[in-house]
């Protein structure tokens, strides 16, 4: 389900620990911690190494962190526990007994029926195969009225790839960075929820805010 690149590359790893939070997260953090709104439970659904989840930690938002891989998610404990931010952050293990313990991120999350008020996945459904599984999953996951905030950079337009087996711009996993066939966004997001155009006001043009009807 999740790319080999994220399971097994330490480069991988390692040098997303410098990568930069997006700014939609700074606004969640600033805005819950100082009472505009209430956003309640965040999940951090990632193939990253936890900047989202320390900023918003630091700022004393409850925060969840499920990764796409095992090693992200015993970096980002690592990092939390340095911190000293245990208190607010809490972990889903990419595996659960519903799959005999297999590495299932969309199956863990399904155990978690409405239980978040902000879902991020900021940078990461375009790596993972069958992105539509994951979403769905998601939106199960989410409380009514909550929101899933994206940024999901796929390339619609698969002739490339299907024509010369490659991936432009020097990648080198055919999988990166591709719809799965078609598929769009608000077709794997589901009746149940609405695209908005802003979060509570903020706008940014790397993501996308999705809002779950009451």
């Amino acid at each position: 389900m999740v790319l080999a690149y994220y399971r097994t590359s330490l480069g991988y790893l390692f040098g997303m620990s410098l990568h930069p939070y997006e700014p939609v997260v700074s606004f969640i953090a600033h805005s819950q911690q100082k009472g505009a709104y209430d956003f309640g439970d965040v999940l951090d659904f990632s193939g990253g190494v936890g900047a989202n989840v320390l900023l918003l930690a630091t700022h004393r938002v409850r925060t969840t962190y499920s990764a796409v891989s095992v090693l992200d998610t015993a970096f980002v404990r690592y990092r939390v526990a340095r911190r000293g931010l245990t208190r607010n952050v809490s972990f889903i293990e990419p595996y659960s007994a519903r799959t005999n313990w297999r590495l299932d991120p969309p199956a863990a999350l399904m155990e978690h029926h409405e239980r978040f008020g902000v879902i991020l996945a900021i940078g990461v459904l375009e790596h993972i195969d069958h992105f539509e599984r994951t979403v769905r999953a998601m939106v199960h996951a989410l409380r009514p009225g909550g929101w899933i905030v994206e940024s999901s950079p796929f390339t619609s337009n698969t002739t490339e790839y299907d024509k010369y087996g490659v991936v432009p711009h020097g990648e080198d996993d055919t999988r990166l960075h591709v719809s799965n066939r078609g598929i769009a966004m608000a077709a794997a997001m589901g009746p149940m929820m609405s695209q908005e155009t802003s979060l509570h006001g903020f706008r940014h043009p790397s993501i996308k805010v999705w809002r779950k009807l009451a």
